[in-house]
């Protein structure tokens, strides 16, 4: 099904070429031509009235999941564990212990040890945080995501004091007020040159040289001619009647 459907698409590809093909051709003939070319085209659109409607190339196939497959029953045991076989399950890992013994100046920076009640290890983290105050404590506020200074840092730091006040609010009389700005675009059409050419420029690539063109178009749709003679139309009376009363 796939496969026709891609064959179909194919010829259709294929069908469109060829037209750009014809085009190309086309245009390729009349291409540096001088003399006047008509060009006719097709009134109405070249395509169906209705086009073909959408259809599922898998449309009246069977459901492959209703197809019944066969089962097959395997009967096979385990394998019997002797020592060979435990043998080979064993794996030895080479696992590197620190043995460095830490600083006692390491040791003032977080809490201390542990205490014996915790039981989980997010009980060793700051809130929504992963700082371990008992390594290193430190002052952090979840929500504002900055840390700051260490508990040791803060004791020696004198008071921080607040920022200036921005410029709107100390030189507030001296801002000028800002003026709009214009982004019209208003072309200016600067001097012309005056070019003494002559009225008819032969020999100019892409152009038609020859424009004569008959006048004859055949019979009009409409008396548009000049100095034809039109029939006088008759006259009409625009007074309406009175309309006559019936009889008592």
């Amino acid at each position: 099904r796939i496969s026709q459907r891609v064959e179909t698409s194919r010829a259709q590809l294929q069908a469109i070429g060829e037209r750009v093909t014809l085009a190309q051709a086309k245009i390729e003939k009349i291409k540096g031509s001088k003399k006047a070319i008509k060009v006719f085209s097709s009134a109405k659109y070249p395509a169906p009235e209705r086009l073909q409607e959408y259809s599922s190339i898998f449309a009246g196939a069977e459901d492959p999941a209703k197809q019944k497959w066969p089962r097959h029953r395997i009967q096979s045991k385990h394998r019997v564990l002797d020592e060979k076989a435990l043998q080979e399950k064993l794996k030895y890992f080479p696992v590197c212990v620190s043995a460095k013994v830490h600083q006692e100046d390491d040791a003032e920076e977080g809490l201390g040890s542990l205490p014996r009640n915790i039981s989980s290890l997010s009980s060793l983290l700051l809130f929504n945080t992963t700082e371990n105050l008992y390594k290193k404590y430190v002052f952090l506020d979840p929500l504002a995501g900055a840390v700051s200074k260490t508990h040791v840092a803060l004791e020696t730091e004198t008071e921080e004091k607040l920022f200036d006040a921005p410029l709107s609010i100390t030189k507030r009389g001296q801002l000028d007020r800002q003026v709009a700005e214009n982004y019209f675009y208003v072309p200016d059409l600067g001097q012309v040159p005056e070019i003494d050419v002559p009225s008819y420029l032969p020999d100019l690539p892409g152009i038609a040289a020859d424009l004569m063109y008959s006048a004859d178009l055949g019979p009009g749709i409409a008396p548009s001619a000049p100095g034809s003679a039109l029939p006088e139309l008759p006259t009409f009376n625009t007074e309406s009647a009175e309309p006559s009363q019936p009889g008592i």
